[in-house]
């Protein structure tokens, strides 16, 4: 099977779960591609793959834009495939926080008019190196608030790299 990722990384665990997912899907016997839509007027072969996996990040309850503006306009073509996809927040890492991180798969079908064959909730990681002193301080006091989680000064990963395994290949073999 030929199995397109698409994906959009902000600070980068998209693009690690890409990365990782291009790996999985290869050992389980399928070919793969990876394109960053992220981009403006990003191309992607849409035809040459049999199955899609869209990869985002949430930052401030969205995906990103010009991923969102991707899914707008091919969404036609999207869905004539059948689509998984991997919808990455730290609302996801907290059992507390699945109804929020669902609310975002909800939010960009809403935004864009596509919706997919099945969607994954990925915990995301927090970055601390890479935030500014705001960002910083929006997710120690605003993300964290509610979750059991006192590390709000280091860099973590919450990405449940088995789950995230399991799901894709379970998506791939229906």
């Amino acid at each position: 099977m030929k199995v397109l990722i698409l994906y959009a990384s902000i600070e980068g665990q998209a693009l690690k779960v890409t990365r990782f997912l291009q790996k999985a899907v290869r050992r389980a016997g399928h070919t793969t591609k990876a394109v960053d839509v992220n981009v403006k007027r990003a191309e992607a072969p849409l035809d040459w793959a049999d199955c899609l996996i869209i990869v985002a990040s949430v930052h401030r309850r969205r995906h990103p834009v010009e991923f969102e503006k991707f899914l707008t306009v091919n969404r036609d073509a999207l869905h004539r495939k059948k689509t998984l996809l991997l919808s990455l927040s730290l609302c996801a890492a907290f059992p507390q926080g699945q109804e929020e991180a669902q609310s975002y798969v909800a939010e960009l079908s809403e935004r864009t008019g596509f919706t997919p064959t099945a969607d994954q909730l990925v915990a995301g990681a927090l970055q601390f190196k890479k935030y500014k002193d705001y960002e910083a301080q929006v997710v120690r006091f605003v993300a964290l608030n509610l979750n059991e989680y006192d590390e709000v000064h280091e860099d973590k990963e919450f990405t449940d790299w088995p789950a995230v395994e399991a799901g894709v290949l379970a998506f791939l073999e229906r």
